[in-house]
């Protein structure tokens, strides 16, 4: 009989009818996340000893998307800090060393959007925005790097880290980033199977930095005595 009643059904039908997944999540990227499951309340601080990513996405005419993950000592990702606004790439740089500065951390890496390194204009004796954030991070220690394009590979280790092979999370986000848990709830695939490229900016973040194998290493004595 189930037979029979699954061959009047759509492939749509036969998710929400026979596996019981609602249809409203069908075409969803990352299924996988839960609120319940995915979403931690942010500390006081954050400790000293995790090991933080940056991640930028570049928009010459709408909000810069900023994404800060951090590695603890078990190995697990927290999605600590976002960053959603308008504004002048000075302003964008200072506010992200501002918050690294201020919570102390270690820094791994700050990744910015390939697009960052082609010029608004065709001057070409114009420094591009890359350019420009390379030299305002160098003063502050830190080096800007051009961010990896392999969204399929990217997307893949969202996935194995929202739900590993042992059925638990390795990845958590601070429930209150606003505009990266709106993002993750809704980010769907087009009738071609490919990622839809709207409401995306933060995931586009959030692919880049699962393709940098950020692994806790113990502070050092001399880190550790500076730190105290």
């Amino acid at each position: 009989a189930v037979e029979l009643f699954a061959k009047k059904l759509t492939p749509e039908e036969k998710e929400a009818r026979l596996l019981g997944i609602p249809s409203y999540m069908h075409g969803l990227i990352l299924p996988q996340f839960s609120r319940t499951t995915h979403l931690k309340t942010p500390p006081k601080r954050i400790p000293l000893d995790w090991i933080v990513d940056v991640m930028i996405d570049f928009h010459p005419s709408k909000p810069w998307a900023v994404l800060f993950r951090a590695v603890d000592s078990r190995n697990f990702y927290y999605i600590i800090s976002e960053i959603w606004e308008s504004g002048s790439w000075k302003a964008l740089g200072e506010e992200i060393v501002r918050r690294l500065k201020g919570w102390g951390c270690r820094v791994n890496s700050v990744g910015i959007d390939p697009l960052a390194k082609g010029n608004a204009n065709t001057d070409l004796n114009e420094e591009s925005v890359y350019d420009k954030l390379y030299d305002l991070f160098a003063k502050y220690g830190y080096t800007l790097k051009v961010a990896s394009k392999e969204k399929e590979s990217g997307i893949t280790l969202i996935k194995e880290a929202l739900k590993t092979d042992n059925d638990m999370p390795a990845i958590f986000f601070f429930n209150n980033l606003a505009r990266t848990i709106f993002e993750i709830e809704g980010w769907m695939y087009d009738e071609n199977g490919k990622p839809l490229k709207e409401n995306d900016d933060m995931m586009e973040n959030l692919y880049r930095l699962m393709l940098i194998p950020t692994q806790y290493e113990e502070m050092d004595d001399e880190i550790e005595h500076v730190v105290e």
